[in-house]
């Protein structure tokens, strides 16, 4: 049995963890319908025990502020989904369904129901791809019911939790598809269900078992080894909007739970938030830190979230006021009402006429975060890849104390992967063993600039898979603005949310306390005694 499920019989064998598997067991269900004897009181009360369960994981996803039944809605709209799932179920004939009759059912599937009238209302229409994936937490409820392949994908706005926990277990996960092909985050659900549920054969864990697994087993060993890291300097300056559900949460300051918001593709850990309240009241309201990356979400109507943390309350700057400020009134996304405003970078030089204009308001701008002065790429010519290769990438290992290429460090190495393939990362430090037969304490995965969370997430794949296969202690991605490093765990995997140093190049190298940090980790004196 995988290391992972070192402590399974424990949890499977206690009270919180029987509950769990309970909670996702089908079969007393599918007995009951069996026997014409299921009620749909019954089927009832088990989606809503599920989703009682996935929001205790996550409540941050909805907020006791928005006035809401989620619980009634989702059992609701799944039991509808059961009832009014239209398209090609074939692929229920079969027991594991291949990725050819899903991709038929994907383009077949709509949603309907008949009003009081016998007229067919549809309300997740079949040409409409962005629909059915926004959809697939009441559609992948429907199809874990019919067929113990798929899986329920719970946690629409934290997707980040799926892959912690598919890390944590050893689960390799398929690569992410490109931003806005919807059609294709469908069939990325099947490919996800693929190696899950391979991994949960192998690991003769029945489909219960597994989604307890999942969403609790595996968060809780990430929530254990957590290491807790100062945010990194701010790269870039965003608006985020925040409606009125969110007005009393963002009001309570004091309080030091993250609050998630949507977000632009791009934004990074530690970057600065301009929090603004949409209607009734159209002000600035504050200014906040993220605390991640931008979250990037397959299986949400809105792709990417991330949580702010340390807000400071800001005198409120009304929308009237940005519209007749000598500054602002000619800003396009002033001109055009902040519309879009989760998207919206603001300049460097747009912020500081904002923070004077709050310290002549009578707020104290000292206290408000920061971009850090400089920026590293400003003292290079970095064109291409190959550029943040050669000047920057390649003078912090001779910093780290490496010698120098086919001494300390190669590139373009070739190993074995399966049979008889290869891979090739673009740098492997310390490398040892013969020729296919390859292992490093460290390798990088270097491009130009990894500027949104999805181009961060598909680095991270390509490392994941060539530092698994040469056993790496070590993983890092980076690019002309940012050096991001892994460490292994004990199930010989890297968790993505976690790195366990995350930084801009240059707060490494103008800051000593933090490239002392980077060099007590994978400097050649350390690295050379642990490899």
């Amino acid at each position: 049995m995988n290391s992972a499920l070192g402590f399974w019989d424990l949890y499977k064998s206690s009270d919180s963890g029987k509950k769990v598997i309970e909670t996702f067991d089908v079969i007393p269900v599918l007995e009951a319908l069996e026997k014409k004897e299921l009620t749909e009181g019954m089927l009832y009360n088990w989606l809503k025990d599920i989703f009682v369960f996935a929001r205790s994981k996550a409540p941050e996803l909805y907020p006791k502020s928005y006035k809401v039944n989620y619980t009634e809605r989702f059992a609701a709209e799944v039991m509808a989904a059961l009832n009014n799932i239209h398209g090609d179920l074939s692929m229920f004939d079969s027991e594991i369904p291949s990725r050819e009759s899903f991709e038929k059912f994907v383009d077949s599937l709509y949603l309907s129901y008949t009003n009081k009238e016998g007229k067919e209302i549809v309300y997740v229409r079949q040409n409409k791809y962005r629909e059915k994936s926004s959809y697939m937490q009441v559609i992948s409820m429907a199809l874990y019911f019919q067929s113990p392949f798929f899986l329920p994908m719970l946690l629409y706005g934290r997707f980040d939790i799926i892959q912690s926990s598919c890390a944590r277990l050893g689960i390799v996960m398929p690569v992410l598809p490109h931003m806005s092909q919807y059609r294709d985050f469908l069939l990325y659900y099947y490919d996800l269900c693929k190696s899950i549920y391979d991994w949960r054969i192998e690991q003769e864990l029945n489909e219960a078992e597994m989604c307890a697994c999942l969403y609790d087993y595996a968060p809780r060993y990430n929530v254990a080894s957590n290491k807790e890291t100062e945010l990194p300097n701010p790269t870039n300056i965003w608006f985020v909007g925040a409606d009125k559900g969110d007005f009393k949460t963002i009001d309570n300051l004091e309080d030091p739970t993250p609050h998630i918001f949507l977000c632009n593709d791009r934004v990074l850990k530690g970057d600065i938030a301009v929090l603004y309240c949409r209607t009734p009241r159209k002000y600035i309201h504050s200014i906040w830190r993220a605390n991640c990356d931008g979250i990037f979400n397959p299986f949400d109507n809105y792709t990417t979230r991330t949580f702010l943390v340390n807000g400071i309350r800001v005198p409120e700057i009304t929308l009237d006021e940005l519209h007749t400020h000598p500054y602002f009134k000619e800003k396009p996304y002033v001109r055009k009402n902040l519309q879009g405003i989760g998207r919206i970078e603001i300049p460097a030089d747009d912020y500081d006429v904002l923070l004077d204009w709050i310290e002549q308001k009578g707020g104290d701008k000292s206290v408000l975060p920061k971009l850090y002065e400089g920026t590293w790429e400003d003292t290079f010519e970095i064109k291409l890849e190959h550029d943040v290769e050669t000047q920057i990438v390649e003078k912090f290992l001779k910093d780290l104390g490496y010698e120098g290429k086919k001494i300390d460090w190669d590139t373009q190495v070739k190993y074995k992967k399966g049979r008889g393939q290869s891979e090739i990362p673009d740098y492997v430090v310390l490398p040892q063993g013969e020729e296919l037969h390859i292992h490093s304490p460290l390798i990088i995965e270097v491009k130009k600039h990894m500027k949104t969370s999805k181009l961060r997430a598909e680095n991270f794949s390509q490392a994941y898979s060539y530092a698994r296969s040469i056993f790496a202690k070590y993983l890092a991605i980076c690019d002309k603005v940012r050096f991001i490093l892994y460490e292994r765990n004990e199930e010989g995997c890297y968790d993505q949310s976690h790195p366990i140093f995350d930084e801009q190049w240059a707060k490494i190298y103008k800051d000593p306390a933090t490239f002392a940090e980077i060099k007590k980790l994978i400097g050649k004196s350390v690295l050379a005694k642990k490899s």
